[in-house]
């Protein structure tokens, strides 16, 4: 399945999945690191989540092509 715009992602994942990868995919396109991305992030995803969020960026940056 491909992802042309944010509106497929969010039929797939929901809102709050959808919008936390998001968050995080523009933010490492931007060429923040994965370090920097969560210190950004601290006190709003915990540790594991936000690895778990990495995990689905790097098996599904491929098709998402709209970032």
């Amino acid at each position: 399945m491909k992802f042309d715009n944010e509106l497929d992602l969010i039929k797939v994942m929901g809102w709050t999945q959808s919008n936390k990868l998001i968050y995080i995919l523009k933010e490492l396109k931007n060429g923040k690191t994965k370090e920097e991305v969560f210190e950004s992030l601290k006190g709003l995803i915990k540790p594991k989540s936000f690895e778990g969020y990495i995990t689905k960026i790097e098996r599904l940056s491929d098709d998402i092509r709209f970032v």
